[in-house]
């Protein structure tokens, strides 16, 4: 599952997930906190391997961690948590998302949704997911004048309609 978890997708900005449940790859963007997060595990990592997530003991030391569920259950063990899955936290990423006007196409994607019937379950969490529509059949208002140069520098005052 972290198997290319490395530094360079880091850099990239994404991490690629090679197979995911339904068998089909998915690469996801990271925003800032958790580029600063991959790039700080990777420069604690051992400096022998090129994996973010290595096995750091056994047979398989040095490897990439190729699935997750032991040492997230371990968490949840350490920190006392009950009743908590790895599903909640792909809930709360998607939820998170549509309260902050995420489209629902753009969460479908982020989940490896293959259509937008999976995504319908958050929808009511948009703050905006009916009304910014409907308000598309309002007519254009004028608002208040803004100046903006032209190309030779020179002031020019223009109108700006809502929905421009």
């Amino acid at each position: 599952m972290l198997a290319d978890a490395r530094l360079g997708a880091a850099e990239s900005r994404a991490i690629r997930i090679p197979r995911t449940k339904s068998g089909r790859p998915l690469s996801l963007p990271l925003n800032t906190t958790a580029k600063r997060v991959v790039e700080t595990l990777h420069g604690r990592r051992n400096p022998e391997s090129p994996w973010v997530f290595p096995h750091k003991s056994g047979p398989s030391e040095g490897e990439p961690v190729q699935d997750i569920k032991n040492g997230f259950h371990a968490a949840l063990e350490i920190a006392e948590i009950a009743d908590f899955t790895w599903h909640d936290l792909r809930h709360t990423f998607a939820s998170w998302l549509m309260m902050r006007g995420a489209s629902l196409r753009s969460v479908a994607e982020l989940l490896g949704h293959q259509s937008l019937k999976m995504t319908m379950r958050y929808a009511h969490l948009s703050p905006a997911f009916l009304s910014a529509e409907v308000r598309l059949l309002d007519p254009p208002t004028r608002t208040a004048r803004k100046k903006k140069t032209d190309q030779k520098g020179q002031e020019k005052a223009t109108c700006r309609s809502r929905g421009s």
